[in-house]
């Protein structure tokens, strides 16, 4: 029983510790940068649905 609280006491010690996932990914979209935000956006917008799908298709296939 004792061995049993040890243990439950430190699982929940080592659970607090480490930052959560959303916590995480809010601190990694936190710390992006774009050294040109003109360039980004013109290569975004060259982006189609039909190229999306194609190669959404080819990522989710068994060939990759």
């Amino acid at each position: 029983m004792k061995g049993l609280f040890i243990a439950c006491v430190l699982a929940l010690a080592a659970s607090c510790s480490y930052e959560r996932y959303s916590e995480k990914i809010e601190i990694i979209k936190n710390n992006i940068q774009l050294a040109d935000s003109a360039t980004v956006m013109r290569y975004a917008e060259t982006i189609t649905a039909v190229e999306l799908k194609k190669h959404l298709y080819k990522y989710a296939s068994n060939e990759f």
